[in-house]
C-alpha cells in the first residue's frame, strides 16, 4: 500500500514516512530516507536559515529545530517544547544529551 502525505511538518513527516520528497522552489531538492533528507546543510539551504537535526530519543527518528540566534550573533536557549515546563529553557546538560 502507498500513501501520500503532503506536509510542511517536517518532523510529522520524518515520523510517519519512509520516504520524503524535499521540494524547493518547485524542484526536488532531495528525494531519500528522512536521515538522507533531513539534513542540517540541505535544510538550511532550502529554508534560507540555521536548523538543528537531532534524533527523537524515543523513535530515533530525525527530529529538526530552527535555531535562533539573538542579539550578537549567540544561538538562543533551547526550550522546552511540552509537558509543564513548555517553554522554559533546557538546561546545558540536558542540551548535550
Amino acid at each position: 500500500m502507498t500513501i501520500l502525505l503532503v506536509s510542511h511538518d517536517l518532523n510529522l513527516a520524518a515520523e510517519v514516512s519512509d520516504r520524503l520528497l524535499l521540494l524547493a522552489e518547485g524542484r526536488v531538492a532531495r528525494l531519500g530516507t528522512p536521515e538522507d533528507v533531513l539534513d542540517e546543510s540541505t535544510l538550511a539551504a532550502v529554508f534560507g536559515c540555521e536548523v538543528t537535526v537531532e534524533k527523537n530519543p524515543t523513535t530515533r527518528r530525525p527530529h529538526v529545530q530552527l535555531a535562533w540566534r539573538v542579539e550578537g550573533g549567540e544561538r538562543a536557549p533551547r526550550r522546552r517544547e511540552n509537558g509543564p515546563d513548555q517553554g522554559k529553557p533546557v538546561s546545558t546538560a540536558e542540551s548535550a544529551e
